[in-house]
This record gives C-alpha cells, structure tokens and sequence, in this order.
C-alpha cells in the first residue's frame, strides 16, 4: 500500500528530523531556539514546517502556524500575524485586542527612536508571545519568509535575542535570497548572529525511489526512475510527475514493482502548465533566454550560450542572475547547467515540432563557426530537418575529431549527410563505425564499397579501417593478409603505405614475430620521414621500441620512445593510430625500476589524450604501477576509472586482472575475480589477453586450492606466446610467484629452468627487481636462503614490496624445512610483516599455514590482517596524505607532490574518511594534530 502524504513527505529528511528533534527537547526543556530552512520552490520546505508541527505538538508544544504571503508584503506585521489567526489563538481575547490595535492608521515598520503607533503593536506582540511562554513552550512557524513584511522581520529579530529566556521555538523557512531587500537582510543578520540556516538539499537516488514507492504503491523500475531523474530530487516536481503518469496510465503496478507502461511519455500537460507558470513570474527578457538555452541541453558553456543568442556575456548577465536566483540554472564547471532536466524539457517542448528542428540547425551552425568541440555541433544537427551541404565543410574539417570524441555521433551524422557525391563519408563511415566498436556493421560496409570501384584515395582508407576492426578484434592473422594485401595492390599513397608498413609491423610484434615486426617498422620509419607522415614514423618507432623492450633492451627502447615523442612534437599521434609513445615510453620506466617516472609518463598520456582514445589503457598501466609499488588502494581507483572509459573494450580484461591481483592477495572476492575467473575458465567470449590476466587467473587458481593449474599458467605466462604483447617485459614480474610456486611444489627442476632465465634476463638488465629475481631463483634452486635475504632487500630497493615479502616467506619455509627453526621464526615474522603492511591478508595466512605444518608458529600478538576502521587501519599512503590534509594542502597540491591523480586522491580522503568516521577534510586536521600531540 502506498505510505500516507505525511510519512513521504518526510522521506529523505533524516537531518532535518534529527535538528528538530533536538530544539523541540531544548525548547520543551525552557530554552528556546531558532533555525531558519532554505531552498528552491518545492524541495520541501512546507513539509519540514509539517514534521516541526507535529514534533511540537507530540511534546505538549503550542504551535503558532502561519506563512507570509506575497500580496500582503506591504501589509505591518502580516506575517507574524498570520500565525495567530488559525487554530486556538483566535479565540484568546489578547490577541482580539491586537488585532483591533492593528485596525487603526500605522507606519509601516516600528520606528526605532519613539513610542510610535508601529513600536507599540511591536511591544504588543513581543508583550503576547512572552505571556504564552510563561504558562506553556511555544513554537512560532513561518512559511515564505521571503515575503515577510518589514515589521514582521523586525518582531522575529527581537525574537530571536530574547530566546535565551524563553521556551520559544522559532522555525522560518525561505526561498534562496538575492543581496537585496529587506528579508534578504534580516537574514544575513540572522546568521551573522549564529542562527543556523540549513539548506534544504534535493533527495538523493535511493530517496527519490522511495519517494515514487510511496506514491505508487510498488518499486520503481529502471526507466521509471531515469524518467522521475529530470525532477533532479525536487520532491513537488518528482510528486507532481509521478501523478501525471499515474492519472494518465503510464504506469503499472505489479508483484515485481511499478514499470512504465510505454517508452517515456512527453511531460504531461498538468506538470507543463505548473511549470510554466513558475516561468511566467520571471522577466520577458529571462523567459525568452532560458526557451532558447533549453534546447542547447542541460548543460551549457558561456561560449555556446553567446554564440547561439548572438549577445555579450555582459548582455546576458541579468537575465542569467535572475534564472540562477529563480532556481532554474546553476553553476557547472563548465559554464551553467538547467536546475532540474523536467523543467528544461518543458520549455525545449513548448517551441512546435518544425520551429524547433529549424533552431537547432540554426545552432549547430552557430556553434560550428564557434570552434566549439565537434559532438556540440553534431547533436544539433542531428535534430535539424536535414544535414545539407553548407553543412559539408563543416563535417569533413572536424571529422577526425568528431569520431575520436564520440563516434556514435559520427556514424548518425554521415549517414545523414552521405550521397551519391560523397564517397569520402561512405569510406570515413567505416572508420566510425570502428572506433564505435560495431565491428560487424564496419566490416559488411567496407565490404560492400571494396567490391563497388572506389576510387583509389578512398580504397586505401577504407582497407585501413577493415584491417583496424580486425586487430580491434584480435584477428591478428587476418589483419596481417589484409596489410600485406593492401601492399600489394599498389592503390595506397606513400603515406598510407607507411601506416601499413607500421600496423603489420604491430602484428607480427603481437604474434611475437619479433624480427619481422622490427623490419616492418624499420619501413615504416623510413617512408614516413620521406614523405613527413609523423604519425607513421612515431608508429613505426614505437613498434621497434616495443620489440627492443621484449629483449629487455629497455634503455634503447627508451630512446626510440623519446624519439618518437619529439616527432610527434606538441600534437597528439592521429585518432586512427593504435599506438602512444608515452604508453611505450611508460613501459620502459616500469621495467627500469623508475616506478614514479613510469607513473608521470602515463599520466602525462592521459593528460595529452583529451578524447580519451586511450585512457582506458592508460589507467590500466598506472593500475599495474600502484599494484607493483603497494599502493593498492591507487591501483584500484584507476581501474574503476579505466572501466568508465569510452576505449575499455578490447583493455578489459587487463583492467580487471589488476584489480583481480589486488583483490586476491587480500584474499577477497569481487567482480574483478569473477570476471578473471569467467574468462580464464572459457566461460566468455574468448579475447587476446596479455601477461596480466594470466598471473591474476593464476594466483586466483593458487588461492582456491589448485596450485599445480596455477604453476602451469605462470610457466606459460613466463613463456611470451602469440597474444602477448607485453613479453618478457611484463612476464619478469610473474617469476618471482612462479619460483615460490615451484619450491612450494618441489618442482626444482622448474627452478633451475626459471634460475638459468633469470640470470640471462639480468645479465641482459641489471636492474635491482631483475638482479633481485635471479637471486631469488638461484637460491630456491641451489637451497641457499641468504640468497633470498638478500633478494628481499633488492626488491625493497626497487620499491617491490610485495616481492620482498615474498623472499621472505620462502626463506623461512626453507629454513624450516632445514630445522633451522629460530631463524626461520624470524623470517617469518619478517614476512608476515611485510604482507600486513600491505594488507595482504591471503599471503600472510598462506604462510603462517605453511610454517605451522614444518612446527613452526607466527610471534603471538601479532596480527596477519589490518584491521578495518580506526588509525591503525591506514595505509602508508593514507598517513602521508592525511598529514598533507593537516598542512592544508588542497587535493590538486597532494596529487602533485604525491605524483598521483586527483581522483585518486579524492579516493584515499574519502576512504580514510570512512575509516576514522568523519565527515570533513577539517576533522581530518584536527585529529591529525591531535595524533602529532600525543
């Protein structure tokens, strides 16, 4: 059953119960109190003077309810009089004679010097409400203080300082106030003197669903609540929608919840004609403004605004004010954004069908001589009667861009604008297509012009775009033929031969072709500085870094990735370019041991990839950074980010065996390894995978009791096959798990193999983490446990501390199994240690377990698992940023001096926010310095 009107309109009002509550209890108890609540028209206010009401009444309080009103704003003392005219006090005979006093000829506002007809009516009430309060606690409840007259704002502000003395309660509540007049005022006065004023906030999600459950008598769905979204949490909007739908039977009501009827409705008329009336207070200038500004969207910049009116910023400044002070338009970073989307699809739906689709045109033209970004424009035109050819130059000069910011967009607007004289956009259609991800839909219209006698230009193009949705789809085999075809023909020009020459070289890399893929990018390079195709060249020169970086010559591979940058210059490589060089570049610090100059070149990447053509690969490679670093809780926020990328589909998997990663060594289970788990077991769609999702599947096998799968998938791993592009670059970081494994199995044979491995691969590159490696594998296959002491302490240097427990852990299984039982016990509390730092709570079990069946036990009072909430539970990382936060640094000055993304130093705030039970960066501050005291 629906709840009751009083019981919804409370819905979502748990901290303006929770305020009441307490000054009725202080009122109730002879201290009086005063609070004023603000906020756009129906967002609540009446019903928080309904909840105030009853609150005062349940404990015995007299309630003195009434609300100003704009036609008697003129009216002395109307206002507060309002609240004696309804209900009990009517029939008192001192509030007859105040009214009779009222009756005769008065100023406007009590005179401040003398005895004035205004001062005395004043002194009445204040005499009145002071009467009432010796006998009984009284509330005073004001609605629309916003049209309070002047002398009743001067009696509440007398109020308001005597309330020390009296059980008066004083509850006001108001529109949002300009700088101007006298309410406006008064309530500056208010606050300047510590009287709180509580915005009243929109409900939230889940508070909107119960809201329309309350109404409706069912669950909302899905589409029922992305309709009800546009009342942007305003309850009278969201109430008045829901009726509308209900009254015109849009909306079904069964078992499983409430669900619309049929696909979104216009907005009904009965919810138009509030609306509109609400615009009709406004000034004809500021009616005709937000008309126009409806149809530009529910958010807008100051450049499209002007370009579209045709007027300054100057011009508008008023008419933007008064909606902003009307509630109807707010601040976005951007520029402005509408209030509420309900209100702005009412006014885009009071212009007729035709005059709308002619003034959208008519503003995508106007933008598009703006320079402002291309999807703008294309949404415009999209809705315009039809894209014709002054629309032309337009499209084909920002197509690049247009397909690499939203290529959805792209596909719609070409095949409106494609004829018999365009098969330039018949051939781009199949690049969109791509870049959309609609694979199918790209290879049957490639197929359709290829086999139509395109002119040569376009064939070219339109083979380059059949062989990108190939390798977007892992075809490798098949984009090969279809490079080596296209090289063949004889129709390409010189600077598209250099991108085939570069993408079949991106192949044969991937296949582990490795030679080939080095002599293909070789040509690539040179006909790209031929013809002074840059994007060819830092192709080609990314593809021989990436085999450099294979043969663990990263130095060198550093230098081609530099390199490439500095052809590139201060431009980006071309949208259809499947390649980055800081990525590459990225890479190849990783692999040195320069973790945080790793981090700043793919941060760098992201920075310099505004259309976000390859964050997702981005966040996937700083996950990997925060992962081997120990900086988890980092790792983890830049996969959730990478998942929200427009590019994520072919990165997927890599992003969720990073977060797998984690999530396993803290010995839990989530998406991530549901997904890596999915994947690896070839219950989904089988996709190329790196490195990566093969050590997650891996460890998650280890973790649930089937060590030998695990060792066999890490040899693999360890063994760069076709689908892994990452190669020995990548897979260094997998032996370290696969010699623990191998010991752990008695597999020595496997050490020796991984030890040989080893020694060559740091022999090739002395890095700490590869010298730390072969150390590790030497002494696990020679039995030699200083040898592991000391790769623990290569690892620590090489910033790898997970490794290093690691070396840890096998040292003092080692030791154990020697009977060297004390300083086993030493190396396993070093071990334990380690991995609690971390918060790797399934290592840290796994070798306690370990030692405990060679009769040897953790140091007791030590835990293996931090602890959730309290200081104890903070990471490192949170520490130093919560010292920072006591210094006053904003969050752009952490990320900064921490080398780490501002998301993801929103992240750590809030988790750490979370864990000490705080609500504020300024309690932060203060526990910080409380801690520094102790």
């Amino acid at each position: 059953m629906p709840e009751t009107s009083t019981s919804s309109a409370v819905i979502g009002r748990e901290g303006e119960r929770e305020r009441l509550g307490g000054l009725v209890q202080q009122v109730a108890d002879g201290r009086g109190g005063v609070v004023v609540f603000t906020g756009e028209p129906g967002i609540g206010k009446t019903a928080v003077l309904d909840l105030a009401g009853q609150l005062c009444r349940d404990a015995g309080i007299t309630v003195l309810r009434g609300a100003a009103s704009e036609l008697e704003e003129r009216r002395p003392f109307a206002a507060v009089l309002a609240c004696l005219t309804t209900g009990e006090p009517t029939a008192r005979p001192d509030v007859a004679r105040l009214r009779e006093l009222l009756r005769a000829e008065q100023p406007a506002v009590p005179t401040a010097g003398g005895p004035g007809p205004g001062s005395v009516v004043a002194e009445a009430l204040l005499v009145l409400l002071e009467d009432w309060c010796a006998s009984t606690p009284v509330a005073l409840l004001l609605d629309d203080l916003h049209w309070a007259d002047a002398a009743s704002l001067v009696v509440l502000h007398r109020l308001s300082r005597a309330l020390e003395h009296l059980p008066l309660l004083v509850v006001l509540t108001s529109r949002p106030f300009g700088d101007g007049g006298a309410p406006g005022r008064a309530l500056r006065s208010l606050a300047g003197r510590g009287v709180p004023v509580v915005e009243i906030q929109p409900l939230g999600g889940r508070d909107v669903a119960r809201l329309v459950a309350a109404q409706v008598g069912g669950a909302p769905d899905e589409a029922l609540l992305e309709l009800v979204a546009g009342a942007a949490g305003n309850p009278y909007y969201v109430q008045g929608l829901v009726r509308a739908l209900v009254e015109a039977g849009q909306i079904r009501v069964r078992e499983s919840g409430a669900e619309l009827v049929d696909d979104p409705p216009p907005v009904p008329a009965s919810l138009r004609r509030t609306v509109l009336r609400r615009i009709d207070a406004l000034s004809g200038a500021t009616r005709e403004l937000l008309r126009v500004l409806a149809l530009l969207g529910p958010a807008f910049t100051a450049a499209e605004m002007t370009a579209v009116l045709q007027r300054s910023a100057f011009e508008l400044m008023e008419p933007v004010s008064e909606a902003i002070a009307a509630g109807l338009l707010r601040e976005h970073p951007d520029g402005l954004a509408f209030r509420h989307d309900l209100v702005r699809r009412v006014l885009e739906e009071s212009h007729a069908p035709a005059i709308r689709a002619a003034l959208h045109q008519q503003i995508g033209r106007s933008l598009a001589d703006s320079h402002v970004p291309p999807d703008r424009v294309a949404e415009h035109l999209l809705k315009a009667p039809d894209v014709g050819g002054p629309d032309l130059p337009w499209l084909r000069s920002a197509l690049d861009r247009l397909i690499a910011r939203a290529p959805g967009l792209a596909v719609d607007l070409l095949r409106r604008a494609m004829g018999p004289e365009t098969p330039d956009l018949e051939a781009e259609l199949v690049g969109a297509l791509v870049c959309a991800g609609r694979f199918t839909e790209a290879e049957q219209a490639a197929g359709r012009l290829l086999s139509g006698g395109l002119p040569a230009p376009w064939q070219g193009t339109t083979q380059w775009w059949l062989a990108q949705a190939l390798l977007r789809q892992g075809r490798l085999s098949e984009c090969t033929d279809l490079c080596r075809a296209a090289l063949r023909g004889g129709a390409l020009t010189e600077s598209q031969s250099a991108r085939f020459h570069g993408l079949l070289a991106h192949c044969r890399h991937l296949r582990a072709d490795h030679a080939a893929a080095e002599q293909e990018a070789a040509h690539a390079v040179g006909i790209g500085r031929d013809v002074g195709d840059a994007d060819a060249t830092a192709h080609g020169l990314c593809v021989q870094a990436a085999v450099l970086l294979v043969g663990r010559r990263a130095e060198g591979a550093l230098a081609l990735a530099d390199e490439a940058l500095a052809v590139l210059g201060d431009r980006r490589t071309g949208f259809d370019i499947p390649t980055t060089p800081q990525l590459v570049r990225g890479h190849c610090l990783l692999v040195l041991d320069r973790p945080a100059d790793a981090y700043d070149a793919f941060r760098a990447g992201v920075e310099f990839d505004p259309e976000g053509r390859f964050h997702a690969r981005y966040r996937c490679a700083l996950g990997k950074v925060g992962f081997l670093s120990g900086e988890w809780e980092a790792a983890l926020a830049e996969v959730r980010t990478g998942l929200a990328s427009a590019d994520v589909r072919q990165i997927e998997p890599e992003l969720h065996a990073v977060a797998a990663l984690v999530q396993v060594q803290r010995g839990r289970r989530c998406e991530h390894t549901r997904f890596v788990r999915g994947l690896g077991s070839g219950s989904r769609e089988p996709i190329a995978v790196g490195g990566v999702h093969r050590w997650g599947y891996a460890l998650l096998c280890e973790s649930e009791g089937e060590p030998e799968q695990a060792l066999r998938l890490l040899v693999e791993s360890c063994r760069p096959g076709p689908e892994q592009s990452g190669g020995s670059a990548l897979a260094d970081f997998m032996v370290p798990d696969t010699a623990r494994l191998a010991f752990t199995l008695g597999r020595t044979d496997r050490l020796i193999a991984l030890a040989a491995t080893a020694h060559e691969a740091a022999a090739t590159l002395p890095t700490p983490t590869l010298r730390a490696t072969a150390e590790l594998c030497s002494g696990l296959a020679e039995h030699e446990p200083g040898r592991l002491v000391e790769a623990a302490a290569l690892y620590r240097t090489a910033s790898r501390p997970l490794f290093a427990a690691l070396a840890h852990e096998v040292a003092a299984l080692m030791l154990a199994r020697s009977a060297r039982r004390r300083e086993a016990r030493e190396e396993l509390t070093r071990a334990v240690e380690a991995y609690r730092v971390l918060g790797a709570e399934w290592p840290a079990r796994r070798v306690a377990e370990g030692l405990m069946a060679e009769g040897v036990r953790a140091p007791r009072g030590r835990s293996t698992k931090r602890t959730a909430t309290g200081w104890d539970s903070l990471t490192e990382t949170e520490h130093t940023v919560i010292a920072m936060v006591a210094e006053g640094c904003s969050n752009p000055e952490i990320a900064d001096r921490m080398r780490l993304a501002r998301r993801t130093v929103q992240t750590h705030i809030s988790r750490i926010l979370a864990k000490l039970d705080k609500s504020s960066r300024v309690e932060l501050a203060v526990l910080a310095a409380e801690r520094a005291d102790r």
